[in-house]
């Protein structure tokens, strides 16, 4: 017996997107900051006086924040139609395939 997740509830655009903010959460963008500073500013101590870090662990907070709420919502549908152990293999299903209709 296999169960097939509702076509209209899951949202492959909200899975992609989702997982993309979730990777720019992930990226040490902080690292390369100095790298930037003395292209952009022409000194390091652009960091320190524009609080350059902050801003950008901000965004990049946020970003993670969207993220994990645009794949979380999907998720939950998922887990709502079929068991907790069958959401890993459907959500990536989803986001490899781009196709909702996946036997579980």
């Amino acid at each position: 017996m296999s169960e097939q997740v509702e076509t209209l509830e899951i949202s492959v655009w909200r899975v992609r997107v989702g997982i993309i903010f979730i990777v720019i959460f992930w990226i040490p963008i902080w690292l390369i900051l100095p790298i930037i500073a003395k292209v952009f500013f022409g000194s390091e101590e652009a960091i320190v006086n524009n609080h350059l870090t902050i801003i950008i662990g901000s965004i990049q907070g946020i970003f993670g924040l969207l993220g994990l709420i645009l794949v979380g919502k999907q998720a939950m549908i998922i887990v709502r139609k079929t068991s907790y152990r069958k959401m890993p293999k459907i959500m990536w299903h989803i986001l490899i395939s781009g196709q909702i209709q996946a036997d579980v």
